[in-house]
C-alpha cells in the first residue's frame, strides 16, 4: 500500500469531492494536511496517530521526524540491515515496510532478490537447506537473495524428510488416474489383467 494522498468524502454525495489532501516528504513527514484526523491512514499506508505523530506498521511504530523505528527489528538482522532501528535501508523512495519487519519493493523485486511477502512463506523451512559441513547450521537466502547461514531452527530436521522425499495420498492418486488404468467393474483394464498392486512395491507382474 502506498501513501494516502487524496481521500474522497463519500458522505457529501458529490462525485469527486475531495475530503482530505495529504502531502509528505520522502521520509513520511506530513508537509500538508487539508483536514487533520479525517481518516487514520497515512505515510506508506500505515496508521497515523496525530497525538504521538507516530505511524503504526504492524510490529512497530515509525517516527517520520527521525526516519527511524521506535523499537528494534523483531527479526533482528534477517532483513539484511545492520541498523535494527533503520527504516528500509535508508531508502524510503524505493522501499516500504508494511509490517514493520522487512523492506519490500525495489527495482529488482520478483526475481527472488526480494521476498514476495515481508514475513516470508507459511512454510518456515521452504528456503532453507542443510549446511553441507556444519550439522547445526542451515543455509538460507535473505531478502536480498544473498545466501547466508544461521543456526538450525527447531523442527527443521523433523520437517526435512517430508520436504525432501514428499509423500502421496493413495486415495487421491486413484482419483487422479485415468479410469482404464485401475480395476473397475466394466471390464479388465490392461493394468488389472497383467499386474497386481502392492502397497510397498507398486504395480508388480501377476
Amino acid at each position: 500500500m502506498t501513501s494516502i494522498r487524496r481521500v474522497i468524502d463519500a458522505e457529501t454525495g458529490q462525485i469527486g469531492q475531495i475530503g482530505q489532501r495529504l502531502d509528505y516528504d520522502a521520509w513520511g513527514r506530513i508537509t500538508h494536511d487539508s483536514q487533520p484526523g479525517f481518516q487514520p491512514f497515512g505515510f506508506a499506508g500505515g496508521l497515523y496517530d496525530p497525538d504521538t505523530q507516530l505511524t503504526r506498521f504492524g510490529a512497530r511504530d515509525y517516527d517520520a521526524e527521525t526516519g527511524r523505528w521506535t523499537a528494534k527489528d523483531p527479526i533482528l538482522f534477517d532483513d539484511g540491515d545492520s541498523n535494527l532501528y533503520g527504516y528500509v535501508l535508508q531508502d524510503p523512495v524505493n522501499f516500504v515496510d508494511p509490517e514493520g519487519l522487512a523492506k519490500f519493493g525495489g527495482p529488482r523485486r520478483g526475481e527472488r532478490n526480494r521476498t514476495a511477502r515481508p514475513d516470508g512463506t507459511n512454510n518456515p523451512f521452504k528456503h532453507m537447506e542443510q549446511h553441507p559441513t556444519k550439522p547445526n547450521k542451515v543455509i538460507y537466502k535473505d531478502a536480498n537473495g544473498q545466501k547466508k547461514e544461521k543456526n538450525k531452527p527447531p523442527g527443521f530436521d523433523e520437517a526435512k524428510p517430508r520436504k525432501k522425499n514428499g509423500w502421496i495420498d493413495l486415495e487421491l492418486l486413484e482419483a487422479l488416474l485415468p479410469w482404464p488404468l485401475i480395476p473397475n467393474e466394466l471390464g479388465c483394464a490392461t493394468m488389472d489383467c497383467h499386474y497386481d498392486w502392492d502397497p510397498c512395491k507398486g504395480w508388480v507382474p501377476k
